[in-house]
């Protein structure tokens, strides 16, 4: 797992190194800046039956998309999780996680002839036991443009408040 987040992490540098655009990104959500894209919360549903691997695939619209794809941008996952409790409280963690005996992790789709492009979310065993993936409700990306990046020194490792925080995001 170690493996596959250090690759993760060093195929974001290498998007935040690379060439960037002047063009601005599409209109996001109120109070977003111009080259940052938010999307809202989508619900998501994997199977109920236990599995040792599974996967959701989120379509998206966004054009911005294809700028990951191309390495202009960056994309950041959050997941949503709701505790039932005395409290009833929501929790946002990022994506990939490693849950012990569980993973999750995404993979940037981009669209051609045949397909929409999105983020294939996966959940994948770490013991080879199979596990009811369940652990969260609803994904969110973020997508960066790397020239973004750059001109207002945006840390990609930020915690999901230090993002909304930082671009006003409407939860």
């Amino acid at each position: 797992m170690k493996n596959i987040i250090s690759r993760i992490w060093l195929i974001a540098l290498i998007i935040v190194s690379g060439a960037c655009s002047p063009e601005d990104g599409e209109q996001g959500l109120p109070g977003q800046d111009a080259n940052v894209t938010i999307s809202p919360w989508y619900d998501v549903s994997f199977s109920d039956s236990p599995a040792v691997n599974t996967h959701f695939f989120l379509e998206t619209n966004s054009n911005n998309l294809m700028e990951v794809v191309h390495g202009n941008a960056v994309v950041l996952v959050y997941a949503r999780a709701t505790v039932v409790d005395e409290e009833s409280e929501e929790l946002v963690f990022s994506i990939p996680i490693d849950l012990l005996t569980k993973s999750y992790f995404f993979v940037v789709s981009g669209e051609d002839e045949e397909e929409e492009g999105g983020l294939l979310i996966i959940g994948r065993s770490n013991d080879g036991q199979p596990h009811v993936f369940d652990d969260f409700d609803q994904v969110r990306y973020v997508i960066i443009q790397s020239n973004n990046i750059v001109e207002q020194s945006i840390n990609i490792e930020s915690s999901y408040e230090e993002l909304i925080n930082r671009f006003d995001i409407l939860d």
